[in-house]
């Protein structure tokens, strides 16, 4: 089960600065590309989702409904790692899936106690994402000055297709192999 709030910043150095005094550590950044697939709308229909995401690695993922309270989005989850990108996307696109959305994002990501932190930057926005046990982040989001309860509960493709101005798609093209 995932566990996440999401807000949005406007400048992440204030809160990389509070991250540091509060002695969290930085695990590092990367850039991501995440490519989101669905069979005739099938999954959409069920507010489930399945994303071929290309980082250090590769990872398939399904997310099943959310949930949204008080500023939390709880959803099921289950993710997979495979060792090629192309192969696993030929092999989805041969069973019939087809890519409904693609984003890249780049994801630097802090630990603090038992919550994860990313701070994301999208060609739409930049953002702060606190994952873990719901007392965690909201003990995190108080310490950094954030109120929990403004969490959005719409996920970045949502956010994409709606700040893009294309309802129905959010593709930049084709991924690359690998």
């Amino acid at each position: 089960m995932e566990t996440e709030i999401k807000l949005e910043i406007s400048d992440l150095e204030p809160i990389r600065a509070r991250l540091q005094a509060l002695g969290a550590v930085l695990e590092g950044s990367v850039e991501e590309e995440n490519v989101y697939l669905d069979h005739e709308d099938r999954l959409a229909a069920r507010d489930e989702s399945l994303r071929l995401r290309r980082d250090n690695g590769v990872h398939l993922t399904w997310k099943g409904p959310s949930s949204f309270e008080q500023g939390i989005v709880q959803r099921p989850e289950i993710e997979v790692t495979v060792s090629s990108f192309a192969d696993a996307l030929a092999i989805l696109q041969r069973a019939g899936f087809v890519i409904s959305d693609q984003i890249h994002k780049r994801r630097e990501t802090w630990r603090w106690q038992d919550v994860e932190i990313s701070l994301d930057t999208l060609d739409f926005g930049t953002f702060i994402e606190l994952e873990g046990p719901p007392a965690g982040i909201r003990s995190l989001a108080a310490a950094l000055g954030l109120d929990a309860r403004r969490g959005i509960a719409a996920s970045y493709r949502a956010l994409a297709r709606e700040r893009r101005g294309r309802p129905g798609d959010t593709s930049q093209g084709k991924p690359s192999p690998g």
